[in-house]
């Protein structure tokens, strides 16, 4: 079975506002997705987390195409597969954040999602540029950690149009 991947929110976050010295991983793990050569698995949350690109929000102009490309994300199922939150995980994400109280952190209930997601998805890494959540690999059970590629990419500035392109994006 090839890796699965948890992206957290803000993983695609910075594919949408391109973010240049993210984009070649997170582009070659889209590609490798498409693929077969891994799994790239989120929350139906981050739907709502991923609304709209940090410019947008600066200059209170929503731009058409920038939701459109939000709406390939998500739309592009070979690529990645969504996860319905649903009870059982909403009390799996309340218990990480009781177990991360008795250690003294504090651990936003979205995250809390997130991580129980992950577990769910059995996941094999959490990527997120969160670095705050890396103290809980101790509780989940697998690596929290920036998106990473095994063989490592050229760094250039990609179109950001894999998304685009994709077979299933709009």
């Amino acid at each position: 079975m090839s890796d699965v991947y948890y992206w957290d929110a803000c993983v695609f976050l910075s594919y949408i506002n391109g973010v240049e010295d993210r984009l070649p991983i997170i582009d070659d793990l889209f590609s490798k997705a498409r693929t077969a050569g891994c799994q790239i698995v989120t929350s139906t949350w981050s739907i709502t987390e991923v609304a709209y690109e940090t410019s947008e929000k600066g200059t209170r102009i929503l731009q058409p195409d920038v939701e459109k490309r939000i709406d390939s994300l998500w739309a592009d199922r070979a690529a990645v597969k969504l996860v319905d939150v649903y009870e059982l995980l909403q009390r799996d994400a309340r218990r990480l954040m009781r177990e991360g109280i008795q250690r003294g952190w504090n651990l936003k209930p979205v995250d809390a999602v997130h991580l129980a997601t992950a577990i769910s998805a059995k996941a094999s890494e959490f990527h997120t540029y969160d670095g705050g959540l890396q103290k809980y690999e101790e509780i989940i059970g697998f690596p929290v950690c920036e998106p990473n590629s095994k063989q490592g990419v050229l760094l250039m500035t990609p179109s950001r149009a894999s998304i685009a392109a994709a077979p299933d994006g709009k």
